[in-house]
């Protein structure tokens, strides 16, 4: 997880116009399952995990890459919400 605060400050007056508090988390989630027997028996919603494997866990590199990716993200969505000139 990383957080973060994004702060608006005029220059000129060092005065703080807004601040805004920023959170990006990554959590690996692979669900897959198998079944022996009647497939039919299963309940329906569990027979789209028949059809996926398992996946290795992302390395740490991967992860701290798509976390920062994702508050990349969410400051461009607040620069270019807010536009204090």
């Amino acid at each position: 997880m990383v957080t973060a605060k994004v702060d608006y400050v005029d220059l000129k007056s060092n005065m703080l116009l807004q601040s805004f508090p920023v959170a990006s988390e990554y959590i690996f989630e692979n669900v897959y399952s198998t079944y022996k027997g009647d497939k039919n028996a299963c309940d329906e919603k569990y027979l789209g995990y028949f059809n996926k494997r398992a996946v290795p866990f992302p390395n740490n590199e991967q992860m701290v890459f798509d976390t920062g990716e994702d508050l990349k993200s969410k400051f461009k969505n607040i620069i270019t919400r807010n536009k204090f000139r």
